[in-house]
């Protein structure tokens, strides 16, 4: 899998390099010790930081053929600007799943979002719990807006941060909450790994669980951090149409601290399965909501449909573990 990805890597920033021009429609920095920088369509123009040394943020400015934004750099955390087809967002570019995937098709999980759109119309309101970046909140957040909500769960301290800048990066923060913690089915402090997020990894399978941390990115050691975890059940909710659950395991405990939740607005869930799903997530629907109150299949996901470039690069495979949840007043077609 290293091996894999560090080809991919190499292709895509190969590719990026012999792309590379020095046009102003990648982005102009002013000198005067702030930073304001635009993309080539004119929708996005923002200004970041306040007396900061350009040279010191950018890395490297470059712009491809797919108007692909610009690399920046701070410290020692490297960032990626690219535009897809829901916005623009700050990635993170040794992810070799979600990011990637916005990279080289200009969306995540397209599939699964054209699923869920089917659902959501202005005024919803939406839990997406586990929002990793935001590759499904912002699209959500268009659907939904401008009166309805998304509120976005994500524990991991440096995820959750480009999480909020995209928010704002796409001019959604008064639809989105953005909230830093954890849910499950106890409102509690606890710790969680630190993972490096400065080397080649799958960033998605972040998991909060310490006894088994994900195989699929390195760990900064044994350093552990301390978040908050939340129950759906102690938020307020005037109406909740959908809850999105990816949570690497940790599905059932998001299920049993919604449980008053569920009983009384009855969402549609999409939650990432694992080996166990199938038999427990219906049978906890049938005693938080009666016997037979939800129906539950197996939806997929495929890169390859509604991506914007590359078409016939599709590294990542079709993925069946999404299982798809619908009360009785919600009709599924398609």
């Amino acid at each position: 899998m290293l091996l894999i990805s560090l080809l991919f890597l190499s292709l895509f920033y190969a590719g990026a390099e012999s792309s590379a021009v020095n046009s102003t429609t990648a982005g102009q920095c002013s000198t005067d010790g702030a930073l304001e920088c635009s993309l080539a369509d004119g929708h996005l123009h923002h200004r970041i930081g306040q007396q900061l040394d350009p040279q010191r943020l950018f890395n490297e400015s470059t712009h491809d053929e797919n108007q692909n934004g610009f690399a920046f750099k701070h410290d020692a955390a490297s960032y990626l600007l690219t535009r897809g087809k829901h916005g623009s967002f700050v990635v993170f570019p040794l992810d070799f799943f979600v990011s990637a995937s916005l990279i080289v098709h200009g969306v995540w999980e397209e599939t699964l979002l054209m699923s869920v759109e089917k659902l959501l119309q202005p005024g919803c309101w939406v839990a997406d719990v586990g929002a990793n970046i935001g590759s499904l909140t912002v699209p959500m957040a268009r659907r939904v807006a401008p009166h309805g909500r998304v509120v976005a769960f994500e524990p991991f301290r440096r995820i959750f941060q480009v999480l909020a800048a995209n928010v704002v990066l796409n001019g959604l923060g008064s639809v989105v909450r953005t909230v830093n913690a954890a849910v499950g089915n106890a409102k509690e402090l606890m710790t969680i790994p630190t993972y490096d997020y400065d080397h080649i990894g799958n960033f998605g399978a972040s998991t909060v669980d310490t006894d088994r941390p994900s195989d699929w990115i390195g760990t900064a050691g044994k350093a552990t951090e301390a978040v908050w975890r939340v129950r759906l059940d102690d938020m307020e909710w005037p109406r909740l149409d959908v809850i999105k659950i990816d949570v690497e395991r940790m599905g059932m405990q998001v299920l049993q601290g919604a449980m008053q939740t569920t009983a009384r607005h009855l969402p549609v869930l999409m939650v990432e399965a694992d080996l166990s799903s199938p038999q427990t997530v219906p049978a906890f629907l049938d005693s938080a909501a009666g016997k037979g109150t939800y129906s539950c299949f197996f939806g997929c996901t495929r890169p390859q449909v509604g991506v914007l470039r590359n078409e016939d690069f599709t590294f990542i495979p079709p993925d069946c573990s999404i299982l798809t949840c619908v009360p009785p007043h919600v009709k599924v077609t398609g």
